[in-house]
């Protein structure tokens, strides 16, 4: 089961447009770290549409740790390589290596940063991979309901 990590959420509406988008994939499982928003204020609850039930099932945890506790695969996102980020792998990579540790008893996390700041290196640091979806490098920071 893969299941999908907001770090420091800003706004309801991304959070809500993350919910529907995520019940249209059949993903249920959200998990909300140190929310900066109401995930179930009515800006998030108008842009999930029909997930509202994603939004109230929705684990609200205080740090990335507690997100990520129980997974044996991580996935981060992000837009550049760093220190922390040596290799960036694009989603036809990424995904299925994501989702091959994903089962009845074992769980799987995509990690999303905040969108301010993306992932700091402390939070990059619990994934064993990282993805970058393409986009133009002239501007290749994508909004967090888009990506």
């Amino acid at each position: 089961r893969v299941r999908i990590v907001l770090v420091e959420p800003q706004g309801g509406w991304n959070v809500g447009m993350i919910a529907r988008v995520m019940k249209n994939f059949g993903i249920t499982e959200l998990w909300v770290v140190n929310s900066r928003c109401d995930i179930l204020g009515d800006d998030a609850q108008k842009m999930s549409c029909h997930a509202l039930d994603v939004l109230q099932t929705a684990h609200k945890v205080p740090t990335l740790a507690d997100a990520v506790r129980d997974c044996t695969r991580v996935v981060a996102t992000s837009h550049k390589p760093t220190t922390a980020v040596p290799r960036l792998d694009p989603p036809s990579v990424a995904l299925p290596w994501l989702q091959g540790g994903a089962g009845p008893a074992s769980r799987a996390a995509l990690v999303f940063g905040a969108e301010n700041r993306g992932l700091t290196n402390v939070e990059l640091g619990h994934a064993q991979r990282f993805l970058c979806i393409p986009s133009d490098p002239g501007y290749p920071v994508l909004n967090l309901a888009q990506s």
